[in-house]
């Protein structure tokens, strides 16, 4: 059942918006980090003798590790329809190639994004 949700939610992994796909969702995952960010230090900022062990950063470092779990995912999909070799559709590979790698490295910068929640408290 969740199978046949996915496939109808998801795009093909050779489809061409594969290749800005993965930008999209880390920039909104930019976005919404550092805007959530700000908006609760503004309205209610944790105590600051709770230093880095706060709901603040735990919730990004969960939302971060999903995020790029999603994204590596998506990796692996286009990587993996990509054709290894056929004369009549080289645009499928490259598609499927290059796809695989913008989601690598949207995935990457997603968990590096997340990373300070580890060192510094939320509202400096």
């Amino acid at each position: 059942m969740i199978g046949r949700l996915m496939r109808k939610i998801m795009l093909h992994p050779l489809h061409p918006l594969q290749l800005v796909f993965g930008l999209l969702v880390w920039s909104g995952w930019f976005v919404l980090v550092y805007g959530g960010t700000g908006v609760i230090c503004a309205v209610a900022p944790p105590p600051v003798d709770a230093d880095m062990k706060t709901w603040v950063n735990a919730l990004v470092l969960v939302l971060g590790a999903l995020v790029g779990a999603f994204l590596l995912f998506n990796a692996w999909r286009c990587w993996k329809a990509t054709p290894d070799y056929d004369v009549g559709k080289p645009d499928k590979r490259f598609l499927g190639r290059v796809a695989g790698g913008v989601y690598l490295v949207a995935a990457i910068a997603s968990f590096g994004l997340a990373l300070p929640a580890l060192f510094l408290p939320p509202c400096v």
